[in-house]
């Protein structure tokens, strides 16, 4: 007997059946169900019986998500009850993508503030939430009795005053909250003002925080950074891309990331003004021994191979603790990965993750990154250079560097690279022989089907160890899709991959 513990039924035009069908597995007491992912069903015509399902006692979903499913107030009565049930296991929560009017939010909020409520992690993306939605939402922080420790409210017009409603409720000793996205809910500098004292206070747990897509400028970037600074902060990761940021921040931030007290792990900055002289200002603070970051992500931020040269400093510094970085979407040419990949080289650089997606580049670069590629001092697992014009004699050159036992690589995303049916036959060779190689991502390239089916036979091969090919060949998904039927459990799968990805920070 098979024993499904999730079940994904996203955008299948559930009807009245099939809601009976879904809830009697709810009821079911040897149901071993504990995810269900509705999503983007029209529930309106079955949410009575998924409601009976979710009351049962025998219900055991721990991590329930519907976005878009056409909620109404029924809906939210019944998770609501579901959540204060004394058999609840409840614990992760996503209604993203739902018009949750307040007198439904509320019967949402009173249930999370219920002892017997286990809920840890509430997602209300894109649910019209205003500034009074967050009064209530701040009750539920300031409860004693609430499990709450990942909140999602972006993409709502929450405002600066809700926004401060929240940071209030974050200085209550009972807050557990170790996670808050607000991107793109129509923020000022304010609201950083707001956040300040929220991540100053020494029983604070937040640890990651997105502020993305508000307009912040550098006067509530500033701020942010004065907070960063402080030793009672515990902020960790902070997402600050599109904000309007220019270099005059970059001082401010990079005194807070040299600050001995600071734990800054993670730094995302992507389009924003930062220019070479932000980056610059940024690189000195990288090489101080206090700094912890690991993560710098810099994409669409108006670089060039000027900010290549100081990074690479950098990169070969002892102290330097920086594993991934991000530098997509700059025009960073040829000479600017050459910068960079000295410092690939060299004993003392722990990058591992590398994206140059967008960067003007051509198959020079491709000459210079195989080198690092095969040097033995490299850590590189994870390789980005989609949408550059790297050609088939670009690719390849690094076709040859990875079928080098020395290279590492385990990861390469060559996206829309202006590759034809001769680069298969290198990448075929490649991925035949070497042993680390596990993702490649050849989307949105001419390979014709000689290529794919090229491809295919490297696949077949028991040398190939590469488990995920993404391509956008009909052919060579249906064929291979057909070999995995044939194939033994735990063979490699092929995926075509979708022409837009959407998807939340």
């Amino acid at each position: 007997m098979v024993h499904l513990k999730r079940r994904y039924l996203v955008d299948c035009n559930l009807t009245e059946t099939s809601s009976k069908i879904v809830a009697s597995a709810l009821q079911d007491p040897n149901s071993y169900l504990t995810e269900l992912n509705l999503s983007f069903n029209d529930l309106q015509h079955g949410e009575e019986q998924i409601a009976q399902g979710l009351a049962s006692p025998f219900c055991k979903l721990t991590n329930l998500r519907m976005q878009r499913c056409n909620l109404t107030e029924m809906s939210c009565r019944a998770v609501a009850s579901a959540l204060k049930s004394d058999s609840s296991c409840l614990k992760v929560l996503d209604l993203s993508n739902n018009d949750l009017q307040e007198p439904w939010l509320k019967h949402l909020t009173t249930a999370m503030q219920d002892e017997r409520c286990k809920l840890e992690i509430l997602e209300l993306y894109n649910c019209k939430l205003t500034d009074q939605s967050c009064e209530h939402l701040a009750s539920v922080i300031r409860s004693a009795s609430s499990c709450l420790t990942e909140m999602d409210l972006s993409v709502n017009d929450l405002e600066d005053s809700g926004a401060m409603h929240l940071s209030q409720a974050l200085l209550d000793d009972h807050s557990k909250v170790k996670t808050l996205k607000l991107w793109g809910c129509k923020l000022t500098d304010q609201s950083c003002a707001a956040l300040v004292p929220a991540l100053k206070c020494g029983s604070s747990r937040l640890t990651k925080l997105n502020l993305s897509d508000n307009e912040l400028h550098d006067s509530g970037t500033n701020l942010l950074s004065d907070a960063l600074a402080d030793p009672r902060c515990k902020l960790e990761k902070l997402q600050l891309e599109n904000c309007k940021v220019t270099d005059q921040s970059c001082t401010d931030l990079a005194s807070a990331l040299w600050s001995d007290s600071s734990r800054m792990k993670e730094l995302m900055l992507r389009n924003n003004q930062l220019k070479d002289s932000g980056v610059e200002l940024l690189s000195k603070a990288l090489e101080q021994p206090h700094c912890q970051l690991e993560t710098l992500q810099l994409q669409g931020c108006q670089l060039t191979a000027r900010s290549c040269e100081a990074l690479s400093t950098v990169l070969r510094s002892d102290s330097s603790r920086l594993t991934e970085l991000d530098l997509s979407d700059n025009d960073l040419l040829d000479p600017g990965v050459e910068l960079l990949s000295a410092a690939l080289d060299d004993p003392g650089c722990k990058l591992e993750k590398l994206q140059l997606q967008g960067c003007k580049l051509t198959a020079r670069s491709c000459e210079t990154l195989s080198t690092v590629l095969r040097s033995v001092s490299s850590r590189l697992t994870e390789l980005d250079l989609s949408d550059n014009d790297l050609r088939d004699s670009g690719v390849k050159r690094l076709s040859a560097a990875l079928q080098d036992p020395r290279c590492k690589l385990q990861k390469l995303q060559l996206r829309e690279c202006n590759l034809a049916s001769p680069s298969c036959g290198a990448l075929a060779s490649a991925i035949q022989s070497n042993s680390d190689l596990k993702e490649l991502n050849l989307s949105g390239n001419n390979l014709q089907n000689s290529g794919a089916k090229r491809l295919l036979r490297a696949l077949r091969e028991p040398r190939c160890n590469l488990e995920k090919l993404l391509t956008d060949s009909g052919d060579l998904v249906k064929l291979q899709r057909g070999r995995q039927q044939r194939s033994q459990p735990g063979a490699r799968s092929c995926f075509r991959f979708p022409t837009q990805t959407y998807g939340r920070r």
